[in-house]
């Protein structure tokens, strides 16, 4: 290699910026191409719960207690446990 090769260059960080906000338009179209809006959940409405651990394949049956934000809810399980 000669020295010039090994020299930095200097870029153009608007152009950069970007393309890499074209990037991540492109992604999010195709990645909610199958995307829907899910219903909203209304108290006492059954769910389930993901296992947490590693390892667990159980999921565990829970209530909606209350909605905490738009897609956020507590829940209480079977066990009486508050999530």
């Amino acid at each position: 290699m000669t020295s010039t090769q090994l020299a930095p260059t200097s870029q153009n960080i608007e152009a950069c910026r970007k393309k890499l906000q074209e990037r991540k338009q492109d992604q999010a179209k195709h990645y909610n191409k199958g995307a829907r809006d899910m219903p909203t959940l209304e108290e006492g409405d059954v769910v389930r719960l993901k296992p947490y651990l590693v390892g667990d394949r159980v999921w565990k049956k829970a209530r909606v207690t209350r909605r905490l934000d738009k897609r956020s809810y507590e829940v209480c399980t079977d066990d009486g446990k508050e999530k």
